[in-house]
């Protein structure tokens, strides 16, 4: 596996994990 490819998917996961959060930011307003 090519460090790039780990490195793509690390950060497509930090966007799903920010825009759960933002979701439940705006939620509990």
């Amino acid at each position: 596996m090519k460090p790039a490819t780990i490195s793509n998917q690390y950060t497509e996961s930090q966007k799903r994990h920010q825009l759960i959060v933002g979701i439940r930011y705006v939620c509990e307003k």
